[in-house]
């Protein structure tokens, strides 16, 4: 199952467990990196999106579900014993 989100200019692709097992090791890093990027600026949108409360339930929804995404990347890469370079995230 693959889902696509976008915010402002950036877009990101998500990937289910089994797809994510598939990745090559390479894949799986650069994969976290840009996760953990995309995170970011969703949380910067988080916080700049006070004024409206629909929006800002939809970015919530959108930080925890990439907050999810990126913890079965970390841990798929802690299984095959890859140093991802994520260690500020926890």
């Amino acid at each position: 199952m693959k889902e696509n989100y976008a915010t402002q200019n950036h877009t990101y692709e998500c990937l289910d467990k089994s797809s994510i097992k598939k990745l090559s090791d390479k894949a799986l890093l650069e994969k976290a990196k840009d996760t953990y990027k995309f995170l970011k600026l969703n949380e910067i949108y988080l916080k700049n999106i006070r004024e409206d409360y629909g929006k800002q339930k939809i970015a919530q929804l959108r930080v925890q579900f990439i907050r999810h995404q990126l913890d079965l990347l970390i841990r798929e890469c802690f299984c095959r014993g890859l140093k991802h370079g994520l260690s500020n995230y926890y």
